[in-house]
C-alpha cells in the first residue's frame, strides 16, 4: 500500500494529530515518557489479546471513560477535560464495534426524518462540520462511491431496511469518514466482515491516510494489524511493550506470544500482498529473523539447545 506517512524528519517539525500521555503506558525503557503520538498520514494498530487494554485506551482517548487518566492532545490542543461529545465535535471520531453506541449515531439521531436512506444518512454525517451544501453533496457522493454504496443510496437504513451486515458496516464507515474527522478511532473494525468487505475497508483507511488523516485501530488479529497499519503497538497487560513498523515486528519473534509467532508465519503471503513486499524476500527475511532469535521458522516454537 502507498501510504503518505510523515518521515522521522517531518515528525520533528510536525504537530502530531494525537498525543496521549499516560503514566506507565509504555513498558519499553526508551519510551519512559509514556506518550503515544500519531502523525498525519499514520495508521497505528493497537494489537493485543483479549483483555490487554486495547478498547480501554481507545475509550480514554475518545473521552468515553468517567475520567481520562493522563492527557489527550488533538493537533496540539489539550482536550483532556472535554466531554466525549466535545471531542467528537473537535475531530475525534470513534467507530465502535456497535456503532449505535458511538457519538456519530447520537449526532445523527437529532435528524427526525420519517425515512432515512443510505444517502441521507451519509449526508447527515457531513453536517458535523461547517461545509457548504455543494461541499456536502460532493463529500456524500465520494463516500458512497468509495464504499460501493451508490446502488443502495435510496435503500432505507431502518431496523428492517434490508441492509446486510457487510452493507451496514460499509455505511458506518462511509458516515464516519463523511464527518471529516482529524483522528479516526476504530475498535475491531473488521470483526464479522467477509474478505471483500475487509479489503474495501482497508482501502478506505489507506485513502484517509493519504489525505493526511490519522488513524488508531484496536485489533486482536495479527493479520489485520500487519496488513493495515504503518505502525504497530503491541499491548500486554494494558502497557505497550513494542512500537514499531510491521516489518520490524515480524522480525522480532521474541516479542510475540506463541500464537502470534505461529500466526506470523502463516500470513506472510497476505502481508506481502497488502503491504507490497516481495513474497520470497519477505519470507526469507522473517525465517532468518526467527532462526537468529532461536525459533523454528516453520512452527514458531523455541529451538532446543
Amino acid at each position: 500500500m502507498s501510504i503518505n506517512v510523515a518521515s522521522a524528519s517531518e515528525q520533528q517539525t510536525t504537530t502530531p494529530v494525537l498525543r496521549f500521555e499516560r503514566a506507565g503506558l509504555y513498558k519499553t525503557p526508551d519510551r519512559s515518557s509514556g506518550a503515544l503520538q500519531i502523525y498525519p498520514g499514520e495508521i497505528v494498530a493497537l494489537l493485543g489479546e483479549a483483555g490487554s487494554g486495547k478498547t480501554q485506551i481507545v475509550d480514554q482517548i475518545a473521552g468515553e471513560t468517567e475520567k481520562t487518566p493522563g492527557q489527550v492532545y488533538l493537533n496540539g490542543v489539550n482536550v483532556s477535560i472535554s466531554t466525549a461529545a466535545e471531542r467528537f465535535k473537535a475531530g475525534i471520531s470513534r467507530l465502535p464495534w456497535n456503532p449505535s453506541q458511538g457519538r456519530l449515531q447520537a449526532f445523527l439521531s437529532r435528524f427526525n426524518l420519517k425515512k432515512t436512506t443510505v444517502r441521507s444518512r451519509v449526508y447527515q454525517a457531513t453536517c458535523v462540520r461547517d461545509f457548504s451544501r455543494e461541499e456536502r453533496l460532493a463529500i456524500c457522493d465520494e463516500a458512497l462511491k468509495l464504499f460501493n454504496l451508490t446502488y443502495l443510496e435510496d435503500r432505507s437504513v431502518g431496523e428492517f431496511g434490508g441492509l446486510s451486515g457487510g452493507e451496514r458496516r460499509r455505511l458506518d464507515f462511509a458516515s464516519v469518514l463523511a464527518s471529516a474527522p482529524a483522528l479516526l478511532l476504530l475498535d475491531s473494525p473488521f470483526e464479522g466482515c467477509d474478505p471483500a468487505t475487509c479489503k474495501l475497508l482497508r482501502r478506505a483507511i489507506s485513502r484517509f491516510a493519504e489525505d493526511r488523516g490519522a488513524t488508531l485501530i484496536a485489533v486482536r488479529s495479527l493479520s489485520e494489524a500487519l496488513c493495515t497499519a504503518t505502525r504497530v503497538c503491541l499491548l500486554e497487560n494494558k502497557r505497550i511493550v513494542a512500537d514499531m513498523e510491521p516489518i520490524d515486528l515480524l522480525a522480532s519473534p521474541n516479542l510475540l506470544s506463541p500464537d502470534y509467532r505461529k500466526g506470523a508465519l502463516q500470513i506472510l503471503d497476505t502481508v506481502a500482498e497488502t503491504q507490497e513486499y516481495d513474497p520470497q524476500a519477505l519470507r526469507q527475511f522473517v525465517e532468518n529473523a526467527f532462526l537468529k532469535a532461536g525459533f523454528d521458522p516453520n512452527t514458531g516454537r523455541e529451538l532446543s539447545n
